[in-house]
């Protein structure tokens, strides 16, 4: 199967946080698995609508500053056997240069 993947991923274990169009007061904890400068794969315990402009907030440990910026979900798969969602972000504005720090 051919890769259709445009940038490198990298495994890390980041919190994120994501607040879905549908309610600017509404927040979804996700736990990040893998990251590229494109985007990255993140793992949830309930569904989130997909496209449409999402807010993030990444939470690197050990460091006091968080990296926000905005995406879209555009894939989602699940729930497994452990009630585990994943799906993929794509990254619309992010701070890249903080973003290839963690996959440098």
């Amino acid at each position: 199967m051919e890769e259709r993947r445009e940038h490198e991923r990298r495994a890390i274990r980041f919190k994120v946080v994501l607040s879905p169009p549908e309610g600017p007061h509404r927040y979804i904890m996700a736990d990040a698995m893998d990251l590229s400068m494109g985007g990255m794969r993140i793992r949830l315990k309930e569904a989130i609508k997909s496209g449409g402009k999402i807010a993030l907030r990444i939470a690197r440990p050990f460091f006091q500053d968080m990296i926000d910026g905005t995406g879209e979900i555009i894939w989602q798969k699940g729930p497994d056997d452990s009630n585990d969602i994943f799906a993929g972000v794509r990254f619309i504005e992010m701070p890249f240069t903080k973003i290839k720090a963690l996959i440098a």
